[in-house]
């Protein structure tokens, strides 16, 4: 069997021997598999351990009677299908970029709708101008001409907004709900219909305003407050006497504003306040630098800066950085792993050609955690995974979550993309905010608080580790909001649901900009 010119795949089989395999012999029949669609065939146990279908019992128990449809599942209902790497990442492509196509039809649809609709409002607007200008003994028959025009108008109306709903109905249903301008994180919106974009829900009669559209947004984020910060000018230097008089001041000056919060930070002696809107926001601005009160203590105002969106793909193949010419840097750990950062955001761009634009046109996309974990197969077998977080413009993530599905190609694979909420936590004292660096509890040779039962002693020397009836949580017996103390001991330190953790994540979702598309 010849290789085919679009497989990459390094079981492949050629003239019946295995590309992977170090030895000139044939492979046996009963280690084939065959690609449903490209026909090649492939290598599939007692290879490469990278190249294995599954381990060589189950193969020849199971899977390979259920793919080729023999013995035991020859008599069953429905057949299995094995379908290799390249021809599976293709068809994807194919299905992205036809999305793409389909939603691009449905603009072109309305564009269309909204021409026509104009056109027809130009007539009307022309009739009634010669119904004006007409002498008044001809007033009451251009009267009935236009009630007849605005009849046969409505009704002409009504008739292509049944035909266009016909003709794209299939698009509709499947894709105006969800590859849609982006603005949240974890929903899907499915109560808009396609009828709104076209009908007045307080009149029966077309509107005389073009048809608007809708934005239904495919994953919902929780409400951004608007940020104003104040901080000391550069040329000053401040104290934290002088810092309580300006939170003094703002309170003042804020008691009429809605206000969600006012905080102050010890450490820059900085003073955050946050509106429910930019309109709020802008007004108090203006209200804080109405006289010179703000300069005198030597602070300044401007708009807080809200973070750009991260992701994280997991057990990515550690064969991607396979191919780095590491000469120029030698033993520097340092530059080597910047090396390798560039170098993946360089495969990141040529594989994804969707975001590759955009990348050229100066949005970012940059690596921001890269960490190399060792695993074993059932064989003992010692493999090298890459879990990598990236951090992306508001643009580059709308066209990863809504034109591909959540996903991103890399190597010769597709990985599924999750949100990335880092969260700072010091393993010394299981508080947030800061790691055990910085820990004060670590500058005073205080004992270490257990993350599993809050006991005295290093998290990795705990006996209850297994044991989830003594688990405790430090962080939230610490907490001053309500019922976080009663529910500490239902629950460690490192458990995802822990409420001061979801808290904290949910804050820093609030402070992400998802949807700015001239941020870059």
């Amino acid at each position: 069997m010849e290789k085919s010119a679009h497989n990459s795949a390094k079981n492949l089989l050629v003239n019946g021997l295995c590309k992977a395999c170090s030895n000139d012999e044939v492979v046996k029949s009963t280690d084939i598999v065959q690609c449903f669609w490209c026909k090649d065939s492939f290598h599939a146990i007692n290879c490469d351990e990278t190249c294995n279908v599954s381990a060589p019992t189950v193969f020849t128990a199971h899977l390979s009677h259920a793919v080729n449809n023999t013995s035991s599942y020859a008599k069953r209902f429905g057949r299995f299908l094995f379908i290799c790497n390249d021809c599976s990442t293709a068809e994807e492509e194919k299905r992205a970029a036809t999305t793409v196509d389909r939603v691009g039809l449905l603009d072109n649809k309305i564009d269309a709708i909204n021409l026509e609709f104009r056109e027809e409002m130009s007539e009307l607007k022309t009739l009634l101008k010669e119904q004006l200008s007409q002498k008044p003994e001809r007033a009451q028959e251009r009267s009935s001409d236009q009630v007849d025009f605005m009849k046969q108008f409505a009704e002409q109306f009504s008739s292509l907004k049944e035909d266009l709903t016909k003709n794209i109905n299939d698009v509709i249903e499947n894709k105006v709900n969800t590859v849609v301008t982006k603005s949240g994180t974890v929903s899907h919106t499915k109560d808009v219909l396609y009828s709104s974009l076209f009908t007045d829900s307080n009149s029966s009669t077309p509107s005389a305003q073009p048809p608007h559209v809708p934005i239904a947004p495919t994953r919902t984020q929780p409400s951004s407050p608007e940020i104003l910060i104040l901080s000391p000018k550069e040329e000053q230097s401040v104290n934290a006497a002088t810092m309580t008089n300006v939170k003094k001041f703002a309170t003042d000056k804020l008691k009429s504003s809605q206000v969600v919060f006012l905080r102050c930070n010890e450490n820059n002696k900085k003073v955050s306040i946050g509106f429910p809107n930019a309109e709020i926001r802008d007004k108090a601005t203006s209200l804080l630098n109405d006289g010179n009160t703000l300069d005198s203590y030597g602070y300044q105002s401007k708009n807080g800066n809200k973070m750009l969106p991260k992701v994280t793909i997991y057990g990515v193949s550690s064969e991607v950085l396979d191919d780095i010419d590491t000469t120029a840097v030698g033993n520097d750990a340092d530059k080597l792993r910047d090396l390798e950062k560039n170098h993946l955001v360089a495969q990141i761009v040529e594989k994804n050609s969707s975001i590759k634009d955009l990348y050229e046109a100066g949005h970012t996309i940059s690596i921001v955690y890269l960490n190399k974990i060792k695993r074993f197969t059932n064989d003992k077998q010692e493999r090298i995974e890459l879990t990598i977080g990236i951090k992306l413009s508001p643009s580059v993530y709308r066209v990863l979550f809504n034109q591909q599905q959540g996903s991103l190609y890399l190597g010769s694979r597709r990985y599924k993309v999750t949100d990335r909420f880092y969260i700072k936590q010091c393993y010394h004292c299981q508080m947030i905010g800061h790691t055990s660096v910085d820990c004060n509890e670590v500058k005073t040779n205080k004992h270490p608080t257990c993350m599993y039962c809050m006991g005295s002693h290093r998290s990795s020397a705990c006996q209850f580790k297994q044991k989830k009836d003594k688990h405790a949580c430090a962080r939230c017996l610490a907490s001053t909001h309500t019922n976080d103390a009663e529910n500490s001991r239902t629950h460690n330190a490192a458990a995802y649901d822990c409420p001061v953790l979801v808290r904290e994540t949910k804050r820093i979702a609030a402070n992400t900009d998802f949807i700015s598309k001239n941020v870059m």
